[in-house]
This record gives C-alpha cells, structure tokens and sequence, in this order.
C-alpha cells in the first residue's frame, strides 16, 4: 500500500521567537505552508491546543492502589486564517495571526507527576487531498496568582534538639526564572558534629485525584492522592561550620534554573509548591531540617510587578 505524503509542509513561528508568552497576553504567529505538489488549500484553521499529562492514584482488582497516568487534549481556541487557494508545487503560503492565550487556565508545567504543554497546531484543508497538519509548541508562563500564601506560612523545623537551624536573612521568597536564592543562616550545634549543611530548591508536586472511571456516571473520579518532590537545585556548606556548643552564620547561594520547570500552582486538583529545604548532617544522629515556603513565578518581572 502506498501513503501519500502531506500536500503542504507546515512551519509555524511564534513572534517573538523565544515561544514564551504569559497567561492572559497575546502574540504574533507567522505561517507558512509550502506546497509539496500543485495544490487547492480551501480552509486554513489555527487552534490552541493545551496537553494534560498526570499520574494520579487508581485501585486495582485486589484493592492495590497504583500510580496510573491519564492525557487528556483540550482545543482551547479555533480561529479561521485566509485560504490559500491554488498553491503550486515549490511555491509557499504565507500569513500571520494574532493568538490569544486565557488567563486563569493552566500554565506550562514540566514535573514528574505533572505535564502541561501548549501547542500552536495549522489545519490546511486541501481539495481532493489529505489534510495537511503543522504544530508547533511553546510556553505558557504564569504570575502564580493565588499561591501568595505561600510565602507567608511559618518555617517548618524539626529535630533541633540536634542543632538549630535559623534563618537570618532571605531577601525574598519569591523565586524566579535565572535569580539565585540568597541569604544567611544561623546554626547552633548542639550535639556531635556537623560534616555539611545542604540547601536545596524543592519542587512539590501533589495530584488530589484522576478522572472519572469508564462506565460510572456522575462526579466519581479516583480519589487517591499522589505526591511527589524534587531538588531542583542545591549547594553544599562546609566552611565555617560551628563546633558542639558553639553557633555561626553562614551565607547561601542557590542557583535558581533559567527556565523554571513550573509556577506555583494550586487548581484543587494538581498542586505544585516551591520550598528553601535546609538541612543539617549530623553523623550518627538525626539530620534536623528546616522548610521555607517560596512562590515561584515564570511570568517576567515586568509581568507581575504592578
């Protein structure tokens, strides 16, 4: 059996080209198709199309809960661009539009449990021949409207009957694209010795519960939480470290990514949280550990800083 070929190669090019663009703004696409024969394109459709990806917890037969993964693709918008008409082999179609992206709606995520992608995909319609079909991806990006809170919720500390663990200083604890965390950090040893201190940037992610079994009506999903976390990035401390009995204060710097792989994130159902996670290592004894709480933003500054 012979398989025709596509009759028009598509390429689709967002403007700017870095493909970024935050929730709720618009931006230029430019278009192009090039006839890979002689042929009639009668309809030229652009859509917005948002990709879920999530594991979630699901029961088997034997009541065995599991991580099962469910993908689901949303048409978020559909927008008619000029037909091409008779477009010669060789010869390229050409058009630009203007995409619109919702606000409130989901951004790009890239995590372990969690997957949400955007793509730009072209629909030609051609007379007498197969659809051709172009797609192209790119990122949403996001403010973290909602998830302010936060950053404002008490350190969590424990096991510091070991050693304390305080911070004294974090210029802000909002975390951006490409901006390192920094501050300093007040430790009190107070039994045995201290080899490290570890601080990590920690991504959270939690799925509340799947989709609705096949068969059963009504809101029924599968309600077995799943979560998982993950260091994003660390550095290690080893100089200046306090003896038994003893404290100091010691500064920090952690890399932050320069594309961060999600925003904070809470819709009920998926949660993706950021923590400053410190952590002590105390040979032979419990390792005491402190968890800050940050928002993560995607969006560019000049985004969210009205």
């Amino acid at each position: 059996m012979q398989h025709r070929t596509a009759p028009l190669d598509i390429d689709i090019r967002p403007l700017p080209a870095k493909r970024a663009v935050v929730e709720g703004e618009s931006f230029a696409v430019d278009v192009e198709a090039v006839a890979e024969r002689d042929v009639v394109a009668d309809q030229v459709v652009l859509e917005v199309v948002q990709v879920i990806d999530y594991g979630y917890g699901r029961t088997n037969l034997h009541g065995v809960i599991y991580t099962a993964r469910d993908r689901s693709t949303h048409v978020i918008s559909q927008q008619p661009l000029p037909p091409a008409g008779r477009v010669m082999a060789g010869e390229t179609y050409r058009t630009r539009a203007v995409v619109a992206v919702p606000a409130l709606n989901l951004p790009s995520v890239r995590g372990e449990l969690i997957s949400i992608s955007w793509i730009l995909r072209v629909r030609m319609s051609a007379r007498n021949d197969q659809e051709s079909v172009g797609e192209g991806t790119f990122t949403v990006q996001s403010a973290a409207a909602g998830c302010s809170s936060d950053a404002v919720q008490d350190p969590e500390a424990t096991v510091q009957w070991t050693a304390s663990l305080e911070l004294v200083e974090l210029p802000a604890r909002v975390l951006t694209n490409a901006t390192p965390v920094t501050g300093r950090l007040r430790v009190a040893l107070h039994h045995g010795t201290l080899r490290s201190v570890r601080v990590e940037l920690v991504m959270l992610e939690a799925v509340a519960y799947g989709p609705t079994p096949a068969g059963q009506s009504g809101d029924r999903p599968q309600k077995h939480p799943r979560h998982t976390e993950n260091t994003i990035a660390a550095t290690t401390l080893t100089d200046g470290l306090p003896a038994a009995g003893a404290e100091a204060v010691l500064p920090f710097e952690v890399a932050t990514p320069r594309f961060l792989p999600s925003p904070s994130l809470d819709t009920g159902k998926f949660r993706v949280r950021w923590q400053l996670r410190i952590t002590a290592d105390v040979p032979h004894r419990p390792d005491p550990q402190l968890r800050v709480g940050l928002v993560a933003i995607t969006a560019p500054q000049a985004a969210h800083s009205s």
